[in-house]
């Protein structure tokens, strides 16, 4: 009896019905635009920071190997921890600024140069290193928010910055300098610069609130790879590999509204985003060290990527309050995503020249999730949680084309043979996915939420079962001071 009483303590400890978290919406199985009240609606429209001038955030991170039980090794070993704060702007009055760090990378960027499943066109390749010449997948450094009250509105803006890089430098040098003395390096890095900007009106129309917002992506990688020889005389490039993005725009447009229906918000929800990472990487390696790469035995050549994906979402949500202490959530929303990954080789020495390589994909997909979530608040201070979410459309269409390119000494040129090309067609429902949550008040100001593990309720925390396995896989804290 002692031990499941401290059990039960332990879980109210770690479970918050005043602020929301990422925890929060974790244990109602939901997106951020699906509830009208919620903190983390900030980060879709960044002018709602107004109405959090005295708040830190803290992300305290999720456990990992959550989907696996049960964990006896590295059992609470945590990832994706982090937070921020937010005050009042001293300059303007009114004005709120929020700063938050470490935030996850939820970007595509880390996927730029990697070829479509089944794709025929070699790899990009690692270099001498070791490293992969495709692009890093950037971290998130910080969002930065600013936002500003206007009569009947709110401004506001996001600046998230994301970034990571490595770099390696070998020599190896006599002096005086020998022949077969050589030097190698390589560089490589990734940045994102997404500007968000975000009003939120009142009264408009048969909305009570309208959310707008307009997103701008920057996405950038560059890798570099070089190495050079001493023939005698002189250094020779022996290596020289460029991989980077093309310069593109990412783009994303966000409206929310909400309409009172019967006196509880319909929220009707629209996003689309674009997104372009499409590269080039070009390999030059000069087997013969006399400063050409056009020789018989040299490599030369140049692989183009044109790698886009869109979104169009379109969605509704009930926020219900069936009585003072009960909030239900139901909502459904079309997902429909178009991702383009086509790649090509083109051979550039002067002997063997032109387009050797190709592959072109398409996938399509439309999916229509409904959500259904409660949140019960069974005292003054503590909200337990339960979410349910199931696919009821889910469809995937991949489209390629892969033609067979054949050099031919005749026409001196790459000619195509032959051109394979699929279609395949999937629909699945999956599995349904049910989420459960808890949060408290610990004090004053301080509010608690966690995902309650679902593993633990079969194999009890380790007071029950003697297993040391986790007793939530997230956990979250807000601090309003």
């Amino acid at each position: 009896m002692r031990k499941i009483i401290a059990s039960l303590a332990a879980i109210s400890v770690l479970v918050s019905p005043l602020f929301a978290t990422q925890s929060r919406l974790g244990g109602l199985g939901i997106s951020n635009w699906m509830i009208e009240e919620d903190n983390s609606n900030m980060y879709f429209n960044p002018a709602r920071m107004i109405y959090y001038p005295k708040m830190i955030w803290g992300e305290l991170g999720t456990a990992a190997g959550a989907g696996v039980a049960p964990r006896v090794n590295n059992n609470v070993t945590i990832a994706n921890q982090w937070g921020g704060v937010s005050g009042a702007c001293p300059i303007i009055e009114g004005a709120t600024l929020g700063l938050f760090l470490n935030r996850p990378y939820s970007g595509i960027l880390g996927s730029a140069g990697q070829n479509a499943t089944g794709s025929g066109v070699t790899a990009v390749t690692a270099d001498g290193f070791g490293n992969s010449m495709v692009a890093l997948a950037p971290q998130t450094r910080f969002d930065l928010f600013y936002a500003l009250p206007f009569a009947g509105f709110k401004l506001g803006a996001l600046l998230n910055v994301a970034g990571d890089n490595l770099s390696n430098e070998n020599k190896t040098t006599s002096s005086p300098l020998v022949t077969g003395n050589t030097t190698s390096s390589d560089e490589l890095s990734s940045s994102e610069v997404n500007l968000v900007m975000g009003a939120q009106v009142r009264d408009v129309l048969l909305a009570s609130d309208l959310d707008l917002v307009l997103t701008l992506g920057f996405p950038s990688a560059k890798n570099t790879y070089k190495t050079s020889q001493y023939n005698g005389t002189a250094w020779i490039n022996t290596n020289d590999w460029i991989f980077q993005t093309n310069s593109a725009l990412n783009l994303g447009i966000t409206a929310r509204a909400a309409i009172p229906v019967k006196n509880n918000p319909l929220l009707a929800y629209f996003n689309y985003t674009s997104n372009n990472i499409s590269n080039t990487f070009t390999e030059q390696i000069d087997a013969g060290l006399n400063s050409s790469f056009n020789d018989t035995g040299d490599t030369n050549y140049k692989q183009e990527r044109t790698q886009k994906q869109s979104t169009l979402t379109l969605g509704a949500s009930y926020n219900v309050k069936t009585s003072p202490k009960t909030l239900m959530v139901v909502a459904a929303n079309l997902n429909q995503s178009v991702a383009t990954n086509n790649a090509s080789t083109t051979q550039l020495r002067t002997a063997i020249a032109g387009k050797s390589q190709q592959y072109d994909s398409e996938t399509a997909s439309i999916a229509l999730p409904v959500n259904l979530a409660i949140e019960q608040s069974l005292a003054k201070s503590f909200a337990m949680r339960m979410g349910v979410s199931q696919n009821i459309i889910q469809q995937t269409t991949t489209k390629t084309s892969a033609p067979t390119l054949t050099w031919s000494a005749t026409t001196s040129s790459y000619q195509q043979t032959q051109v394979a090309e699929t279609t395949a067609k999937t629909e699945t429902l999956g599995g349904t996915t049910i989420s459960i949550g808890a949060g408290i008040d610990v004090f004053r100001g301080l509010t608690v939420d966690a995902v309650v593990r679902q593993q633990v309720l079969f194999s009890g925390t380790y007071l029950v079962s003697g297993i040391p396995e986790t007793l939530v896989s997230q956990l979250s804290a807000t601090y309003k001071f």
